[in-house]
């Protein structure tokens, strides 16, 4: 018997969408807010969560944002707006279907069939797609010659693709749901340039006004790929062997494995006899500063200094200057 949890302020739907589960033989349990359903989903299992979008104390969207950090139950959003943002923003938050009011019971209780078999299929079958064969579970990907490793990312988006078979998908629907992007904000759809030129150099920082071209270069990087030792001299020393300004740096973790660290320079000054000796020894690690990141952490660095910025609201003081 599948167990279902009916979130929705309004009694009526509850009790008519759960009278009629309980009918067709699944196991109901109700929900009138966003904050009770929160805690019922932390305290007990279920197969799917149904939502309203709009209730009190925590609406449904939020609740499945936070459901989403601890739990990656199904969950169908019942509502009565279906504009196509409604649709977006539910995709934002992790919802795995949307429906909008008023619906068929009988279609509803296809839906949740559906939904739960393949969620219960995806934890412990093979996803195959022609000559690819993906286990969700273990996070492997087979070929007939090899097994092919990729990175976090690139494991979810073929994952999310495969398991979406034959449907158009929108791109942001897929930017949101394999990298968690957010398209509500000020700037959506402006380029840096365009957003530079409508808010003024000044969004760069308080030095940039002092540049007629102000020089800004933004990678992405994989550091599960070899990279490359980068080198940050201050602006006289560069000024006067390259002819351009020194080097500065801001890395933002975009995510990462629990337990990462960044290296960055050395705990004390090293010669140029001390440093090649290391390399061809391969001890140069042994010497280099490593500070434990988590997603969202931030560092700035110079010539001179590393300045961490912890993404922690419990710490008091989330700043670490290091020279």
């Amino acid at each position: 018997m599948y167990r279902v949890l009916v979130a929705d302020d309004e009694k009526a739907i509850r009790e008519s969408v759960s009278d009629y589960l309980r009918a067709k033989g699944f196991s109901v349990a109700v929900a009138c807010d966003g904050k009770e359903t929160v805690e019922k989903t932390k305290s007990d299992s279920f197969d799917l969560l149904i939502l309203d979008v709009r209730m009190p104390n925590i609406d449904g969207l939020n609740a499945c944002k936070l459901i989403r950090e601890f739990s990656l139950v199904p969950i169908l959003f019942l509502s009565a707006y279906g504009e196509e943002d409604d649709f977006l923003n539910a995709y934002k938050v992790g919802c795995d279907d949307y429906i909008v009011k008023p619906f068929p019971l009988s279609v509803l209780v296809e839906k949740c069939n559906a939904m739960i078999k393949r969620n219960k299929s995806i934890d412990t079958e093979i996803i195959t797609v022609g000559s690819i064969s993906i286990d969700a579970e273990r996070r492997k990907v087979f070929t007939p010659e090899s097994v092919v490793n990729l990175s976090n990312v690139d494991f979810e988006l073929l994952l999310y693709l495969c398991r979406n078979k034959g449907i158009a998908l929108n791109r942001d629907i897929i930017l949101t749901r394999v990298w968690g992007y957010d398209f509500d904000g000020e700037a959506k759809g402006m380029t840096l340039a365009d957003y530079i030129e409508k808010e003024g150099k000044q969004i760069l920082g308080r030095n940039c006004e002092r540049f007629e071209n102000f020089p800004v270069l933004i990678k992405l990087i994989d550091a599960k790929d070899n990279l490359s030792v980068q080198v940050h001299p201050d602006n006289e020393y560069a000024m006067r062997v390259e002819g351009e300004y020194g080097k500065t740096e801001m890395w933002y973790i975009v995510d990462c494995d629990e337990g990462a660290t960044l290296l960055y320079g050395f705990r004390h000054d090293v010669s140029k006899e001390e440093f090649a000796e290391r390399i061809k020894n391969n001890t140069l690690l042994e010497i280099t500063n490593a500070v434990p990141v988590k997603k969202g952490d931030m560092c700035d660095t110079n010539a001179s200094y590393v300045e961490i910025t912890k993404n922690d609201r419990n710490s008091k003081n989330s700043r670490k200057r290091i020279k």
